[in-house]
């Protein structure tokens, strides 16, 4: 019996069921009675020989594949009734279990973020981040910019170094209200490294590096970004808007999937 018969048809099939068990019954006690036995005795005599009804029935639920299915549902109905019997009893269940299933969830979904979760670059296993500590004092990530050429210019160990500093950005331009956004200052190799591509325009490259130009500074604005602000409109390559008081200009889109380097920060630009 297929799973859509079983649900749709068991009332019929526990009837035809029944039905065949009865048949037999009564044509094993026909049988009798043509032998002369009273019709009592021979209904008596045919139930001995078939054994029990109702096991036999419970072998048969067990062939149709499904058994366990009708248990479970015994099993709702049971305790349904056992709810309704104590709404007290109910009431504090049910909130007990939310609590522990919502503080579950919500403890998941942080170790997920910040733990589990595989950054969306290219060989995010591989990545590694450098720590500098004086004597008694906590570990740092912080560098200056004159230590960070220092370590891209003598690196030997690694395949690319990056560096990057999260940061408020006021932002305004034509056709964009003033406010501040969650942005990031980064070095041209960084999304050469990590190797994120571009939904449309360029990302930066080392060239970025070379600061001091007049109008030289450009900028990468995030997918949502771009949807939010410029309804994903591809006019947005070469685009000048003011971050910070300095005028840069779009070059390119990061990919939708892209956020960054952590996960508790989404930069949009």
């Amino acid at each position: 019996m297929s799973l859509w018969g079983w649900l749709f048809r068991r009332q019929q099939s526990e009837k035809e069921l029944d039905e065949e068990v009865q048949a037999h019954l009564r044509m094993a006690a026909q049988e009798r009675m043509e032998q002369g036995a009273a019709a009592d005795e021979a209904r008596a005599s045919a139930v001995r020989e078939f054994g029990n009804v109702t096991l036999v029935k419970e072998v048969t639920r067990d062939m149709w594949g499904f058994r366990w299915l009708e248990t479970l549902l015994q099993d709702l109905r049971y305790g349904l009734r056992a709810m309704r019997r104590n709404p007290g009893f109910t009431v504090v269940a049910v909130l007990t279990l939310g609590l522990g299933i919502g503080a579950n969830t919500a403890i998941f979904s942080l170790i997920n973020a910040l733990m589990l979760r595989m950054l969306p670059v290219r060989n995010p296993g591989q990545l590694v981040e450098l720590l500098h500590r004086y004597p008694g004092e906590p570990r740092t990530n912080g560098f200056s910019w004159h230590s960070y050429e220092h370590f891209r210019d003598n690196n030997h160990v690694f395949s690319g170094l990056i560096g990057v500093m999260p940061s408020h950005f006021q932002v305004r331009g034509e056709g964009l209200e003033p406010e501040t956004v969650d942005g990031e200052y980064v070095v041209g190799d960084f999304f050469p490294v990590l190797g994120v591509k571009p939904v449309i325009g360029r990302l930066m490259g080392p060239q970025g590096d070379q600061m001091g130009a007049a109008g030289s500074a450009v900028a990468v604005v995030s997918w949502s970004y771009w949807k939010s602000r410029f309804n994903l409109d591809p006019g947005i390559l070469g685009k000048r808007i003011t971050v910070e008081d300095v005028p840069v200009t779009v070059v390119g889109v990061t990919p939708r999937e892209f956020f960054g380097l952590m996960t508790w920060s989404r930069p949009a630009i």
